[in-house]
């Protein structure tokens, strides 16, 4: 039988219709956020501002420092540990990297030149370098995806030697045709777990607030986005399997940022390792308030415990029970899992996510649990599949 043009057009408008749902079934972007460790090669007297290092490197102030000694005893040197980061992110193949501690212009654009073949977006802030160390802020955000804008922070809020050095946040708007709108932040933290250290997070989590309500007022698109935050965190979550509990540290992270009008959390990565770990207790610590809640599972938090009680200190002291090694651990130790992604879990769903903890630490022998002749970084890095919602918000 002779069909017509007009019969066959139909039939084409039919199949692209019966393609659509595999089409929504595909709107996942897989992410990876690693801490490379890297410091640019230089004379010790651009870093002789950090006491941290200071003492260590004051006998050889001025003169030429070779890049090892600057890496906690890791012995590859940066070139090197670049070129196998490279690697195993093509062997894993994500959408979109967010990398820390990739300090220096050689160090970013050795890895861009790595990477230019599968990611051909990539942004980071080469104006924004500071203070005795001159350092630049170290972030770097690579991407498959096409993105429409991009902006950088600095941190006005630094604590201790970090006032050296130059934290801040990038972010890469993207858009996708199947899910619309996302933007992503890729953002280093303060470190430390004292009073002061964690006010500084919170500050540095509002300066994010106030930053991203000037682009959404700016961009309708931004406005109208989906936002995920993921990097170093300096927060982490531990485990005590001797007392069936997770340590929660990041619970004050999440209120900063649903005071800022960004309903943001980890919470499904956090239920996940419950479920996993078979944990049914949780302990949110709250440096800020001094204080900390007991959570069952998946129950609505605790009141607010004085710093007297023993919660509070259970991640300072050894009191509360003993840190246990776990394989999703992002640090040397093996304790603290301190890289996260948050996001508006109404939004948008973990499906799943990994810690390349031996590719990265080269051991995951609990024992071990770093090897120094095998690592690549001081970190883990951590890499998250999540599904992306159909549309606005």
């Amino acid at each position: 039988m002779r069909r017509s043009k007009g019969f066959a057009l139909v039939l084409s408008v039919l199949a692209l219709l019966q393609a659509l749902p595999a089409l929504a079934q595909a709107n996942d972007i897989k992410l990876m956020t690693i801490n490379c460790y890297c410091f640019p090669t230089g004379k010790t007297s651009l870093l002789k501002g950090l006491t941290s290092i200071g003492n260590f490197l004051a006998p050889a102030v001025g003169k030429k420092v070779d890049v090892v000694d600057l890496q906690k005893g890791i012995q590859k040197e940066a070139p090197q540990r670049i070129d196998e980061i490279a690697a195993q992110i093509l062997r894993n193949s994500p959408d979109v990297i967010f990398f820390q501690e990739l300090w220096g212009d050689d160090n970013k654009n050795r890895m861009i030149d790595r990477l230019s073949a599968n990611y051909k977006y990539n942004y980071w802030n080469d104006k924004n370098r500071h203070g005795v160390t001159e350092l630049d802020d170290g972030l770097l955000i690579m991407s498959r995806w096409v993105p429409y804008h991009t902006a950088c922070l600095q941190y006005e809020h630094t604590y201790d030697d970090e006032k050296h050095a130059n934290k801040g946040a990038l972010l890469m708007a993207l858009y996708n045709p199947q899910n619309g709108f996302i933007t992503l932040v890729n953002t280093h933290m303060q470190s430390g777990t004292d009073n002061e250290a964690c006010a500084t997070k919170e500050a540095q989590i509002r300066e994010i607030g106030e930053w991203v309500r000037g682009l959404k007022r700016k961009d309708w698109r931004i406005a109208n986005s989906d936002f995920i935050v993921g990097g170093d965190f300096n927060e982490p979550f531990c485990l005590q399997a001797d007392k069936g509990q997770i340590i929660d540290r990041t619970a004050y992270l999440t209120r900063v940022y649903n005071q800022e009008g960004m309903p943001l959390n980890n919470l499904q990565m956090r239920d996940w390792l419950c479920n996993h770990y078979k944990i049914n207790k949780v302990v949110e610590v709250d440096q800020i308030r001094r204080g900390g809640a007991i959570l069952a599972k998946g129950q609505p938090g605790a009141e607010m415990l004085s710093a007297e009680d023993p919660v509070a200190g259970r991640f300072n002291g050894g009191s509360g029970g003993q840190w246990t090694y776990w394989a999703v651990a992002s640090e040397p130790t093996g304790w603290q899992v301190l890289d996260h992604f948050f996001m508006n879990p109404a939004r948008c769903k973990m499906k799943s996510f990994i810690v390349l903890r031996s590719e990265f630490l080269g051991d995951r022998r609990p024992d071990v649990a770093f090897d120094p002749y095998k690592a690549i970084s001081d970190h883990a890095a951590l890499v998250m599949v999540v599904g992306l919602p159909n549309g606005l918000p």
